[in-house]
């Protein structure tokens, strides 16, 4: 679930406790960072033909009925010539940023809070520890495409780059066709 407030968006996801039989939610929020960074609202698209139902606190005592949803919630603009968009896929919940020609991956810089640490680990995830539980972000896949849609492979992949003292993430980058 994302929520937006005040210039950042939050992710929370549920986990399942089998030792205490409860669910527990868990919550980190991300803010555009950095020199180039911008602030947009999203951008809802995709309406989806269900109806949904929130009884979270935030909703107040009656909660939230009979919302329509969203597919795709796009931050556009969010660094120069870089969107961000989230998306329901075939296997859960996909965040991708769109480099679009003249946009420069190095802009991409998140500020991360409400986690205990992060970490990458030996296949490139990136793993956001909150509260004794890890949440997993899969590594970054990358390519490019040209003016017709076809793909072109690039011959390396973005790494996260985590600096837990100060919640930063970027991403490295090799050489691609501006």
């Amino acid at each position: 679930t994302y929520f937006l407030q005040d210039g950042l968006f939050s992710m929370v996801y549920g986990s399942p406790d089998s030792t205490a039989g409860l669910d527990s939610l868990r919550r980190f929020d991300v803010a555009f960072a950095g020199t180039k960074a911008n602030h947009p609202d999203p951008v809802a698209s995709a309406l989806r033909s269900h109806h949904a139902n929130f009884y979270l606190p935030q909703c107040g005592p009656n909660g939230a009925a009979n919302v329509q949803p969203y597919g795709k919630l796009s931050y556009l603009e969010a660094f120069p010539d870089i969107d961000l968009h989230f998306y329901s896929g075939q296997h859960g919940q996909k965040m991708a940023y769109c480099i679009r020609p003249g946009g420069t991956p190095s802009d991409i810089q998140l500020h991360v809070q409400g986690q205990d640490s992060m970490a990458v680990d030996n296949a490139g995830n990136l793993l956001l520890v909150l509260a004794g539980r890890s949440l997993v972000l899969p590594a970054a896949t990358v390519y490019q495409a040209d003016s017709l849609g076809n793909v072109i492979p690039v011959t390396w992949t973005a790494n996260y780059v985590v600096d837990n003292a100060t919640g930063m993430l970027s991403f490295t980058t090799g050489a691609f066709d501006h």
